[in-house]
């Protein structure tokens, strides 16, 4: 019935590895190099290599750790990795450290560490999120900073600033991030996209819908030469307990480019009625995240500067790119 059924490890590999085929977002481009082309942060930097109000800020806010790991003969060098990173134009810019080490990370073969960022205000410097998982910057911001997505090797978490620190559901708690037991129950990638082909057997509703489209978008539209095996259909599971909504991705060279392909997210308040356009993008790739606002999940749309983050804000889905002053090495290759 399914012609591509992507579990989650696999959607979540599938979809970082397409970001890291892109050329280097503007997340990635600040003055302290902090981040991998594909947004990941890079921390390197030991607790020695940190400005002296670093370190006194790093003493102060993790000293107890310091503290107990001196006494159980460990060094504070072992605790921590730190970065530097602009995520809000205001200099100087945000520390960041993760966990090293069975202190602060889970066991196995892939823990999870936990995650810091603190900022200096006029006040002083501030903790803007304490949480746990490997730290994406994404090409998208929330009040002026930089939105940071986060991972366990399962389901990513979006954060985007509040007005005083970093929040899953900035405005609005209304979204469960439970299980869609009610769809695909059991199955432990219940927030995945799942594709079918235009000859696949696919949901009466998605069908219902591409139909729709097929009549009132592509056979209107002059421009469109396309044949319905140009597209691909998609279940975005983006409600909790409630139908997924559907994805339709133009795969023909009229709807793709260097950017990515065209994609539309519809969805009906009732069996006939007429689809709701939630987004239109130019995207390589979309997942779900377990994060979101007003009973929408959060999207997380792979494109050519970056993932993008498209969150609800109550009436539809949008998003706002970075406008960031280069550094001195971006500044002068320009």
């Amino acid at each position: 019935m399914i012609v591509s059924r992507l579990l989650t490890h696999a959607a979540a590999v599938l979809f970082w590895g397409a970001l890291a085929l892109a050329p280097p977002p503007l997340a990635a481009q600040n003055a302290e190099r902090c981040a991998e082309p594909d947004g990941r942060v890079r921390a390197t930097m030991t607790l020695a290599a940190l400005s002296a109000p670093e370190r006194r800020l790093a003493t102060e806010r993790f000293g107890a750790d310091f503290a107990e790991a001196r006494a159980t003969g460990r060094m504070p060098e072992d605790l921590f990795a730190f970065a530097r990173c602009e995520l809000n134009d205001v200099a100087p810019p945000e520390l960041i450290a993760l966990g090293r080490g069975p202190t602060h990370c889970t066991g196995g073969p892939a823990p999870v560490c936990g995650l810091w960022v603190l900022s200096r205000t006029d006040e002083g410097w501030i903790e803007v999120l304490e949480t746990v998982g490997t730290p994406v910057l994404a090409a998208s911001t929330s009040a002026g900073w930089i939105d940071i997505v986060t991972t366990d090797g399962r389901r990513p978490l979006v954060y985007k600033f509040g007005g005083g620190a970093y929040l899953t559901d900035p405005g609005d708690d209304a979204l469960a991030l439970d299980p869609l037991d009610a769809y695909e129950a059991g199955m432990d990638g219940a927030l995945q996209v799942i594709w079918f082909s235009v000859r696949d057997d696919m949901p009466p509703d998605a069908e219902a819908i591409f139909s729709w489209f097929w009549r009132n978008v592509v056979q209107q539209d002059g421009a469109m030469t396309a044949l319905p095996e140009d597209f691909r259909i998609g279940l975005a599971p983006i409600v909790p307990d409630a139908a997924p909504a559907v994805v339709i991705t133009g795969l023909s060279s009229q709807f793709c480019d260097v950017a990515g392909c065209a994609h539309w997210l519809y969805r009906t308040a009732a069996p006939g009625a007429r689809p709701e356009l939630l987004a239109r993008f130019t995207a390589a790739d979309l997942a779900v995240a377990a994060s979101g606002a007003f009973g929408h999940r959060d999207l997380l749309v792979s494109a050519r500067g970056g993932v993008q983050v498209w969150r609800h804000d109550g009436g539809a889905y949008g998003m706002s790119m970075i406008a960031r002053p280069l550094g001195p090495i971006e500044a002068a290759a320009d």
